[in-house]
């Protein structure tokens, strides 16, 4: 069974570049893209994953606010905070 992941990334050729890495491992599936932190808060309740790469520079509430928020949530997802 493949770990669903969600990614959370304003930049359009990252969040592409993430998601065919994502998509071409067999062991990994990419639920859902997001380009900003409001847009993830919104549906997060609503999605089955396990992992979310969250960018940290996002515009608007910041990835490091957002993880803070919604730990509590889900608190068995786990995080990877990306940044350049």
């Amino acid at each position: 069974m493949p770990i669903n992941i969600a990614i959370v990334e304003d930049d359009a050729d990252i969040c592409q570049s993430l998601e065919e890495i994502i998509n071409a491992n067999d062991d990994l599936h990419c639920v859902a893209v997001f380009s900003s932190a409001e847009e993830f808060i919104s549906t997060f309740r609503h999605i089955n994953v396990q992992v979310v790469l969250m960018d940290i520079n996002l515009p608007g509430k910041d990835g490091i606010a957002t993880v803070a928020e919604m730990k509590p949530v889900k608190p068995a997802v786990q995080y990877l905070m990306c940044t350049v």
